[in-house]
């Protein structure tokens, strides 16, 4: 088969020469004839050859007795143990990356006084990571060897652990050694050679224990909401179903382990009572998730409603939750008949449904029971309509039990039906089962045809195709005792199309700095945004031109842009995006950008409105009368007033007229000085813009001259230098007000 990556086959994880380090491949017709008794499988099985020939051809041996192999494992999390096991318990030891194991020899000799050696392998399902033939013992019985104090677990997987052990009998074994065959893990290798002078296929056996080794886990859990009301594992009081409103909602309420482990990636999934989980089409990381209608929107689902929510954190932690909505339907008159697993209650056929029935009685019979189950109904029912009750739901149960044991496993394998090429895909193995008790699944092989590998997980794999087309995903699992079963999956890969998203920030008003982005634009990992290639349009719709448009560059090749608007008014933003496949995607957006509303010029005096504002002069005071002005101007959407001057005149002639005076201002509240012009330019011309640099909040002035004076003020709004684009600004941008007539 072209281009196929797999992962190494467990046989190939398995077949380790005992402490050799050269491998034989021969033929199985080289096995000398006085071991073809003991052939199982085209191999010579140590444990037959050794408890029938050994033992009870080879004279001289009565006392031969095999060594027993056997270890333990402590999971350490820091100083404290958080898990410990036993070699052949079937048991799978959980870990998280970052514990620590420490593996002690527990085995005990055979007919020999002191270890010879070993052969100790540690396999992260891909590779042997560890091995050892160190056992050995010194007289004063010293073991060296298999005892490690911290092997660090720093990458997430399924490691396989075996041991077999070799004590230094001296009876005859023809050259095979005195090893255990106690192990629960039979592996392929070649024999020693012994006294036939070459190597030749052999069974041995090894001790394991499996210990599975995961990222901090995510809590995954969700909520499933009807008609506003919480219907999750609603059993005892299961919904009607309203006709007119059969919309659901799904909530993520997941936990992460820690806030520095983000969940990243959601996957919706419901009950499908034909084929199992099934995916619910455009619900891919989302956490609400909007069902519009419960049986069209999930075809298959039967009358209760079944979800799953698997979710995985940024360090790929992974965690599901499962929960069913329970639904009641009545019928005017008629019956529905359901057929439901016990344990679960969940659908295992559809329901029939028979409506409009008129009164008498009706008999049923239910479906066989499916593999592995049995009906624990009575079956036929007779179902009775009669005034009284028109309408009745009836329910088969069926009961799923263990099959037997030593039976082959059932491989579940989970994959998209549909993936963009370059789109990193997950090819899911882990709910495969073992169908022995307390059996579990040793390993995983996958066939990924036209794919490239991005991570192998053990139980499951990430691949991407650079291609299009369908391909065939292939798992097979081996259980506990080597036994195997296999799925295949296809899955249809297509042309990589981005999706362009305008993200716009900033405040939309004139002469303030708006920035659009295309950061929120997708595309496949393998398949990236080309930012080179990002082209931005801006158009105006109701008033302006290009020229009020402003920005620095130009509009292509920047995923970000800041832009400033001249002019209140709509605009449309455009983007085209494309990916390095060649796809592209382009989107649009209208925004409208508000005017900047110049700001209210307010003065207020000490006394009341329509009372004249008197002052007297004071002795105390070296015979001067204090003005004072308070500024209370304001800005009515919400901008800053940087700049103020009031401003005043004396009627010099007291002929109430003050165009021909002249005009005096003060920007700090105290000091005045002459604008050196009359009221006309003082009105026209007088610029704050260099003269003020504050908003005084209060102006006082001091004079002896008796008589009455005119006083107004002129404010400026200011703009905030990380809110605007300040090249593109002029004097007259900084919208003015003031309290002249």
């Amino acid at each position: 088969m072209n281009n196929i990556n797999i992962r190494t086959h467990v046989a190939v994880l398995i077949c380790i020469a005992m402490l050799f380090t050269l491998m034989i491949v021969v033929n199985a017709s080289l096995i000398p004839v006085r071991y073809e008794l003991y052939v199982i499988d085209g191999r010579v099985d140590y444990k037959e050859l050794y408890k029938e020939y050994f033992k009870r051809v080879l004279s001289g041996n009565e006392d031969l007795k095999a060594p027993t192999s056997s270890f333990t494992i402590t999971v350490k999390r820091g100083s404290t143990e958080v898990a410990s096991g036993t070699s052949d318990s079937g048991a799978i030891l959980e870990a998280r990356v970052g514990d620590t194991l420490t593996i002690e020899n527990t085995s005990t000799k055979g007919s020999g006084s002191r270890w010879s050696k070993c052969d100790f392998q540690i396999s992260d399902g891909t590779e042997i990571i560890y091995s050892s033939t160190l056992l050995k013992e010194t007289e004063d019985g010293t073991e060296s060897g298999i005892k490690l104090d911290s092997i660090p677990m720093n990458t997430p997987g399924t490691y396989n652990i075996y041991l077999n052990v070799m004590d230094n009998s001296t009876l005859n074994t023809e050259g095979w050694g005195n090893w255990a065959y106690n192990g629960t893990h039979r592996a392929a290798g070649t024999n020693p050679g012994g006294g036939t002078g070459y190597d030749f296929p052999g069974w041995w056996y090894y001790s394991k224990l499996t210990v599975k080794v995961e990222h901090n886990k995510p809590t995954a859990d969700f909520k499933i909401y009807y008609k506003g009301e919480d219907v999750t594992d609603n059993k005892n009081k299961a919904a009607t179903i309203d006709p007119g409103d059969t919309s659901l909602v799904l909530e993520d309420c997941s936990m992460p382990f820690s806030p520095t482990e983000p969940i990243t990636a959601r996957k919706w999934s419901y009950w499908d009572v034909n084929n199992g989980w099934k995916g619910i089409i455009g619900s891919a990381d989302k956490t609400t998730v909007n069902i519009s209608n419960m049986d069209s929107s999930l075809p298959g689902s039967g009358i209760n409603k079944a979800f799953k929510l698997d979710v995985t954190s940024l360090t790929g932690g992974e965690d599901y939750a499962e929960h069913t909505a329970y639904f009641k339907k009545v019928l005017a008159s008629g019956y529905i008949i359901y057929y439901r697993d016990i344990d679960t209650d969940r659908d295992i056929y559809p329901a029939k449904e028979m409506s409009g029935l008129g009164f008498g009685t009706y008999t049923e019979y239910a479906k066989p029971a499916p593999a592995n189950s049995e009906l624990i109904t009575p079956s036929p029912v007779i179902i009775t309509l009669n005034e009284d009750t028109p309408f009745v739901e009836f329910i088969f149960y069926y009961k799923f039990t263990a099959p037997p044991a030593d039976k082959p496993p059932t491989a579940i394998l989970e994959t998209p039906e549909e993936a963009m090429a370059g789109e990193v895909v997950k090819a899911d193995g882990s709910k495969s089962w073992s169908n022995n008790p307390g059996g579990y699944i040793a390993d995983y092989y996958f066939e990924y045809e036209g794919a490239n590998l991005e991570k192998d997980n053990g139980n499951n794999v990430r691949i991407w195709y650079p291609n299009t087309g369908i391909y065939e995903i292939y798992l097979e699992v081996e259980d506990e005792n080597g036994k195997h079963d296999s799925a295949e999956n296809e899955i249809k890969v297509t042309p990589p199309v981005p999706t362009a998203v305008i993200t716009v920030t900033g405040k939309l008003k004139e002469n303030r700095k708006v920035t659009i982005s295309s950061s929120g634009s997708t595309s496949p990992k393998y398949y990236p945004i080309d930012d080179a290639y990002t082209t931005w349009t801006i158009t105006p719709i109701t008033v302006g031109t290009a020229e009020d448009i402003k920005y620095n560059g130009t509009l292509t090749g920047s995923a970000s842009k800041d832009i400033l608007f001249k002019k209140a008014g709509t605009y449309k933003i455009g983007l085209t995006v494309k990916n390095t496949y060649g796809r592209t995607a382009s989107a649009s957006q209208t925004i409208t950008i508000d005017p900047d509303l110049p700001p209210i010029a307010k003065i207020q005096l000490p006394t009341p409105a329509g009372v004249p504002y008197k002052v007297y002069r004071d002795p105390d005071d070296s015979n001067y009368a204090a003005f004072e002005i308070f500024n209370e101007s304001y800005s009515p959407d919400g901008d800053t007033i940087g700049k103020a001057a009031a401003l005043y005149c004396y009627d010099s002639n007291n002929d109430g007229n003050c165009s021909d005076e002249q005009w005096y201002y003060s920007v700090d509240g105290t000091t005045w000085q002459q604008t050196g012009m009359d009221y006309d330019n003082t009105v026209g011309f007088f610029n704050i813009y260099d003269i003020a640099d504050s908003n005084m909040p209060k102006f006082t002035l001091k004079s002896k001259q008796v008589g009455e004076y005119y006083f107004a003020i002129r404010v400026m709004e200011t703009i905030p230098e990380e809110e605007t684009i300040a090249e593109f600004l002029t004097d007259s941008d900084y919208k003015r007000a003031d309290t002249f007539d």
